[in-house]
């Protein structure tokens, strides 16, 4: 018994002793002690080398202000190391980010790193050994109007494009298997994409993204302004549509599984299959028959009642159109789930009427997180029989600052 614990124990020194090596190995991939340069006149790159000396990540690109150049067009090689990675050094758990110029980027306040010397640039050529291109990385390019995305390319990853309004295309290669729908955030040119007919994780359909046999919506393009969705969709996946700018949607019966935020846009017109089997659309609301979860609100006339087929209103819900100046919450909604459920009525002069005197439960996993239950500068306005109720609610969910825009009827 004693030399099987032995050799157990061997075993589990053995695994992790592997484990931390691999870890190493890992970690000190890149030599960022050897900086290499590569000067072609119009731009500088500079690059770390591999330890083993076979591979290059090219972390920045200078760019002569006196020899402007539309094509950016990378080398595929640092001396003998063939060029797999580009895009500034990554800093995990931060939102202090760069693009590859070095220029700062901070997406949700709009600074996309732009700077003047960046308006020449309309083509970007990558080499096809490149693996890996890191967030941000060809962020502030917005007169870029051309990009091919390297064979060897495993993932795209957010907001690698940002602002690039001029592309109007893009081609998905072979071995790409993981694409974030914030990639091409403000791309608002784009009207196709292509897939390589090999991938084997996408499909093209009509222009749009599509999982491989065609079940699930991944991405529409953003200037699309009609979009018909596929009646093979059975799925239409998380922020789907977070770049379109669609003017009219179709939904067809075989849509069972809305994502959160999928249908998000500024879109005038939806129209939902009366065959569908899972959703059903009452004015200006679209809920699951079974669950009575909202799952989008089509908001063209700034208004919105929720059907009073809705219990529960969670925090994914997708808007399309503007944010209501006026909601109206029916006395079925019980449940309202954080964050954000309240995104549906953003504006700060907001008007939110209850018609229940019980309010609803709130379901959340952030708590004492008070931004998050209520939209702070809307006014809430209650019956007058539920004042207490929704008073003592507040209170409980240490959202007191929301008294002052209680109002009753």
């Amino acid at each position: 018994m004693k030399k099987i614990l032995l050799n157990v124990v061997l075993v589990m020194v053995m695994l992790c002793g592997v484990m931390v090596l691999n870890h190493t190995v890992q970690a000190s991939e890149w030599d960022k002690g050897n900086v290499q340069t590569v000067d072609d006149g119009s731009f500088v790159f500079k690059a770390y080398i591999s330890n083993d000396g076979t591979k290059s990540w090219i972390y920045n690109v200078k760019v002569r202000r006196e020899k402007y150049a539309s094509t950016l067009r990378f080398p595929s090689a640092i001396g003998n190391a063939k060029v797999t990675k580009i895009g500034h050094k990554e800093k995990k758990d931060s939102d202090i980010c760069y693009n590859v110029f070095g220029g700062y980027v901070e997406w949700y306040h709009d600074f996309d790193g732009y700077e003047a010397s960046l308006v020449n640039i309309k083509e970007v050529v990558i080499p096809d050994s490149v693996e890996s291109i890191t967030k941000y990385c060809f962020a502030g390019l917005r007169s870029l109007t051309t990009v091919n995305l390297p064979k060897k390319l495993k993932k795209l990853d957010a907001m690698v494009f940002i602002n690039s309004r001029g592309i109007k295309e893009i081609t998905v290669p072979k071995k790409l298997k993981d694409i974030s729908v914030r990639a091409f955030d403000g791309c608002k040119g784009i009207e196709n994409i292509k897939v390589n007919k090999k991938n084997k994780a996408y499909k093209s359909a009509d222009g749009m993204l599509l999982s491989k046999n065609g079940r699930t919506l991944y991405l529409v393009p953003a200037a699309k302004k009609t979009v018909s969705i596929p009646g093979t969709v059975k799925k239409i996946a998380e922020s789907a549509f977070c770049q379109s700018q669609a003017k009219k949607i179709y939904i067809p019966k075989s849509v069972t599984d809305i994502g959160d935020n999928a249908l998000s846009c500024k879109a005038e017109y939806v129209e939902l299959s009366r065959k569908n089997p899972v959703f059903a659309m009452d004015g200006e609301c679209i809920y699951n028959k079974k669950s009575k979860a909202l799952a989008a609100v089509v908001n063209a006339d700034k208004n919105i009642a929720v059907s009073s087929n809705v219990k529960i209103i969670p925090g994914g819900v997708s808007v399309i159109g503007e944010c209501a100046k006026y909601l109206e919450i029916p006395a079925s909604v019980t449940k309202l789930e954080t964050p954000y459920w309240h995104k549906i009525a953003e504006s700060m002069d907001a008007v939110i009427k209850f018609r229940s005197a019980k309010p609803p439960v709130i379901i959340t996993d952030i708590p004492s997180w008070e931004y998050a239950y209520f939209p702070m500068d809307s006014q809430i306005v209650v019956p007058k029989a539920g004042e207490e109720a929704y008073r003592n609610w507040f209170k409980e969910t240490e959202s007191e600052e929301m008294l002052k825009n209680l109002k009753t009827y």
